[in-house]
């Protein structure tokens, strides 16, 4: 193949081809990293037809406020999701639901917990009650470490091995501590840092 074939059919094609044509090619494309999102970041499946719940990409279903119902008609599946605490004074929610390609928030209870054996669900695995450790794998084996904030220790203690776990994030005032761990199991929640 002569060069100034190779390099016409080198720039004209729409994804433009790094190195020779014959020599194992790559695509322009794959000289990107990937993209990595924290543990805290979920993804929205769906909302039900009232408004009223909205299930999230490891099967856990949330009860929507129902001052909220319409905007949750609005979000669109796999917009990217963010759990944190509701810090909204007499309200009967305990979580936010911040949709991060609108900033619209919802205020809700986790109503359902995750698919069992999912492969986004989250299960303690490891705990070490004294140091406040804490090691929670995926469905697919990938662990994770966190240190429980000396705050929460008291509703740590009641954690067991096998509880299911759901990663939001913190925007209480322990700063230090950038997730919030949800146990499903004991419907309360730790603050938490990964390490």
């Amino acid at each position: 193949m002569n060069t100034i074939f190779r390099w016409i059919l080198l720039f004209s094609s729409p994804l433009f081809l790094l190195g020779q044509i014959n020599d194992g090619c790559a695509y322009i494309f794959d000289a990107y990293p990937p993209l990595y999102y924290p543990a805290s970041a979920h993804c929205l499946i769906g909302v039900s037809a009232l408004g009223d719940s909205v299930e999230l990409e490891d099967g856990s279903v949330w009860k929507i406020c129902r001052a909220d119902g319409l905007k949750a008609l609005n979000w669109r599946s796999n917009d990217p999701l963010t759990i944190t605490q509701n810090h909204r004074w007499f309200s009967n929610y305990e979580y936010r639901i911040v949709n991060q390609n609108t900033g619209a928030c919802l205020e809700a209870n986790l109503f359902l917990g995750p698919l069992e054996h999912g492969e986004s669900t989250l299960y303690i695995t490891g705990i070490d009650r004294m140091l406040g450790d804490l090691v929670v794998t995926n469905g697919t084996g990938e662990s994770f470490r966190w240190e429980i904030s000396a705050s929460d220790i008291g509703a740590f203690q009641h954690w067991a091995l096998h509880d299911a776990v759901i990663v939001g994030q913190n925007s209480g005032w322990d700063s230090g501590c950038e997730a919030l761990l949800i146990n499903v199991n004991m419907n309360n929640s730790a603050r938490a840092k990964q390490i």
